[in-house]
């Protein structure tokens, strides 16, 4: 799994300036929850840049929010964020990850 979040930390930081440790706790946390999504313990290559590019989205659209309410005493920033807490990379990565997802639980179908 080392490989796998490497090979896309090295795809984000051609999108992302963000500390080292933070970036890869980040993909790892993504890798972990595409894993689980696809019933699989192995990350297939085709889905690298994939991932790479919604965690790097995800992260500008999140930079991009606007502001709801400043107060300037006391400095008070309150963002409007319309959207629910649900996890939109794995969400805007479900179709591609159909593509790979395994049918059955992890380790009790024989692999060829």
């Amino acid at each position: 799994m080392d490989k796998v979040i490497n090979d896309i930390y090295t795809c984000l930081t051609n999108f992302l300036t963000e500390d080292e440790k933070k970036l890869k706790l980040l993909i790892k946390i993504q890798v972990r929850k595409c894993l689980n999504y696809m019933n699989r313990e192995d990350f297939p290559i085709e889905l690298i840049e994939p991932l790479a590019e919604a965690i790097a989205l995800e992260y500008l659209e999140e930079e991009e929010r606007e502001a709801k309410r400043i107060t300037a005493g006391d400095t008070s920033v309150e963002y409007n964020s319309s959207s629910s807490v649900t996890d939109r990379v794995a969400v805007s990565m479900r179709e591609q990850l159909n593509r790979f997802r395994r049918v059955g639980t992890v380790g009790t179908t024989a692999q060829k």
